[in-house]
């Protein structure tokens, strides 16, 4: 009996899941595109070019994982109570 109850409402909730998506996806493609977003990839593509050189040369994709991991284990240190 607890099972059957189990499965209706995980039916009910799935089914009610499936109509928001659908109706939420109905909704975002009635949304017209504006005319500025046509051109964003030439935008990003000039990003990519120009500030990504610099983001190399600052050796960003190794100094950003240190600085996270680093105030990380920062955190944690101080969350213990002899220490911090």
């Amino acid at each position: 009996m607890l099972d059957a109850i189990k499965e209706a409402v995980d039916w009910l909730v799935t089914q009610f899941w499936d109509i928001v998506q659908t109706l939420l996806l109905a909704i975002l493609n009635a949304i017209p595109v504006p005319d500025w977003a046509e051109n964003a990839g030439d935008a990003v593509q000039f990003l990519v070019e120009h500030a990504g050189y610099g983001l190399w040369i600052t050796a960003c994709d190794v100094g950003v994982p240190i600085i996270f991991s680093a105030m990380t284990i920062r955190f944690i240190i101080r969350r213990i109570p002899a220490i911090g």
